[in-house]
């Protein structure tokens, strides 16, 4: 996938989240919105795949190598590293984090970290907790955090659709079936896509 491809599915899946978050009323910020979190909590998680970017990366890379090679690798790795409770507790503060206003602050992540995207070279690198990789292969999981939990959002809230997320849901697929194709469940996983089985309950590509 190009840059600009890349680039431009990201945008949309940012904007489609503000799209979102907009929808939301006053009355429903503290409503169920995904497991132990609250529709704030959830919307805190959110942002944080817009703001990490500015914080991941890195103005000199000269000494680094990188040792994730794309998203599906991220994706990997986060199974094994990843805290559930860590990731719990940083959703609670950055939606607290939100204040008084939430939407205006998602408004103004969105802005800076599209701006930040376009100022990038592809080949400039972000340092995650889970390894060194370059913006290119890192902006696709960013893409798909912001359309999965654009979509947690509309459902938590009832409703079907909210925004236009065509392309980040295409490369978001994408992305969950290579991740299928390279674990044990593939074949399991091609027999339910036919309609051949059942979907195991609480089955996640993740």
């Amino acid at each position: 996938q190009n840059w600009s491809r890349t680039v431009t599915s990201f945008e949309l899946a940012a904007t489609g989240f503000q799209t979102v978050v907009g929808q939301i009323k006053v009355t429903q910020w503290e409503l169920q919105g995904l497991g132990l979190w609250s529709i704030r909590d959830l919307v805190g998680h959110a942002g944080r795949s817009l703001s990490l970017i500015s914080d991941y990366l890195v103005s000199d890379s000269r000494e680094l190598n990188t040792s994730l090679n794309n998203a599906v690798e991220y994706f990997e790795s986060a199974r094994s590293q990843i805290d559930p409770q860590a990731v719990e507790i940083r959703g609670r503060q950055a939606g607290m984090a939100l204040g008084s206003n939430p939407h205006a602050s998602v408004c103004t992540m969105v802005g800076a970290a599209i701006a930040a995207v376009r100022a990038c070279d592809p080949n400039a690198v972000v340092e995650t907790p889970l390894g060194v990789m370059k913006v290119h292969d890192y902006l696709p999981t960013r893409t798909f955090e912001l359309c999965a939990h654009s979509l947690d959002i509309s459902r938590a809230l009832g409703v079907e659709r909210i925004a236009d997320l065509a392309m980040p849901l295409t490369d978001s697929l994408h992305l969950v079936a290579e991740l299928i194709a390279r674990s044990n469940n593939a074949a399991e996983m091609l027999m339910c896509l036919l309609g051949r089985t059942p979907l195991a309950p609480g089955y996640s590509a993740l």
